[in-house]
């Protein structure tokens, strides 16, 4: 899905608000600069605000961080120098100098901040346990050199492949696509650690891993749906696909039927 970065602006304003104070819960959304398509969410809790200077500040932790560095504390906004500063000291503080694309900021409500642990939160932090996300690939490719085995591993659990060796349990022809589709990915990773690394790192390799991907996520989302609820679906799987190929491009969306709304459906549906 396309998604909208937040300003400076937009940030200090969140953290001048008086509800936002130490021992409030927020949500965050955000993303390194260098891999902008691997969005993390991280539930927070604000430890200390400063707003006694230009740029306002909190300071906070998360246990969505990395299991060793749930106890660290990071502060929001964070900046990084840039070649062509002056110095380090005077580094400009505004959009160009934020280390990351913050993408929301919202204060989690009491009833979500509650001691009730949240099922969906649950899940969705079981399924990036790892750091793996099946459909992002730059959450992925560079494990493929140190642990292979728990990439792939990882990648038929999220999209549900099954293997070929249980085809005498396979129900639909869902089943038979994911599983060759599957083969056929596997295939593609170990081709591509065969090449060079400008092969591998290319476009050209990106786009051919990226129609596999988005294959084997459509059938992972209509899995268990009726035939209307299936389609369904997938064209909405599809449509966040191709808006988040190509951000911003009102062009291509319109001529794609696909929604600039926060639904993310394809037109007609």
């Amino acid at each position: 899905m396309s998604r909208t970065t937040l300003s400076l602006q937009d940030i200090s304003a969140f953290i001048s608000k008086p509800s936002v104070k130490p021992g409030k819960i927020f949500s965050l959304e955000w993303s390194t600069r260098d891999i902008p398509t691997a969005v993390f969410v991280w539930r927070c809790r604000i430890v200390a605000i400063n707003r006694d200077q230009d740029t306002p500040y909190l300071r906070f932790t998360s246990d969505d961080a990395a299991e060793e560095d749930r106890e660290e504390e990071w502060l929001l906004p964070k900046f990084e120098s840039l070649e062509g500063d002056a110095s380090d000291e005077e580094m400009p503080e505004d959009d160009a100098h934020l280390l990351y694309f913050y993408y929301s900021i919202e204060l989690v409500s009491r009833e979500k901040a509650g001691s009730g642990k949240s099922m969906a939160g649950s899940a969705a932090r079981a399924l990036t346990a790892s750091g793996i996300i099946a459909w992002q690939p730059a959450t992925w490719k560079a494990k493929l050199q140190t642990d292979r085995f728990q990439v792939v591993t990882e990648v038929f659990r999220q999209l549900e492949i099954p293997e070929r060796l249980n085809q005498a349990k396979f129900k639909c022809a869902d089943d038979h696509e994911a599983c060759t589709l599957g083969e056929i990915w596997l295939s593609t990773i170990d081709l591509f650690d065969a090449c060079e690394n400008k092969v591998r790192d290319s476009p050209q390799a990106d786009a051919l891993m990226s129609r596999i991907l988005l294959r084997l996520s459509q059938i992972r989302a209509g899995r268990g749906k009726d035939a209307k609820e299936r389609t369904k679906a997938m064209d909405l799987v599809l449509a966040e696909w191709l808006r988040n190929e190509t951000p911003n491009d009102r062009i291509t969306h319109a001529i794609l039927g696909i929604s600039r709304g926060n639904s993310g459906s394809t037109k007609g549906s």
